[in-house]
């Protein structure tokens, strides 16, 4: 899959399997605690334990006059930290983007669609890189 981003200045295109690559590493440091899922909150453990990355094509991907959007789901162990996970995902992510392929973000979300526990629970959980970024501009009362 081929990304192009276009604006006044010109066009950029770049591989797919870049933002691929930027999401496995970002996603790396929680493994075996996030699983990629699809929208309905299913994921297959035995492709990702494989290292099957074919759950990464239920990321959206598309490119607009802001940047790049990326959306993700994801389905988290019972336990783990929703704000730290997301958090870390959505900064490395982002850092890697602006750093590494030099491209502007229009906002990174990751929806938690699940928990994973004996009994699976249904979220909808919707944390994005713009939240993130208004927190931290937000003054401190």
């Amino acid at each position: 899959m081929i990304i192009r981003l276009t604006n006044t200045q010109g066009a950029v295109s770049f591989n797919g399997i870049l933002i691929d690559q930027i999401i496995e590493r970002a996603m790396k440091p929680w493994e075996g605690r996030v699983w990629i899922a699809n929208y309905k909150g299913r994921s297959s453990d035995k492709t990702v334990r494989s290292g099957n990355l074919e759950p990464l094509e239920e990321k959206i991907i598309s490119t607009t006059e802001n940047g790049v959007f990326i959306r993700l789901y994801l389905m988290l162990r019972f336990g783990t930290s929703i704000k730290a996970c997301t958090e870390s995902i959505i900064s490395s992510v982002a850092k890697d983007i602006t750093e590494c392929l030099d491209l502007p973000i229009e906002d990174i979300e990751l929806v938690v669609t699940g928990l994973i526990s004996e009994k699976p629970a249904k979220r909808d959980i919707v944390v994005s890189y713009s939240m993130l970024t208004e927190a931290e501009d937000a003054p401190l009362w």
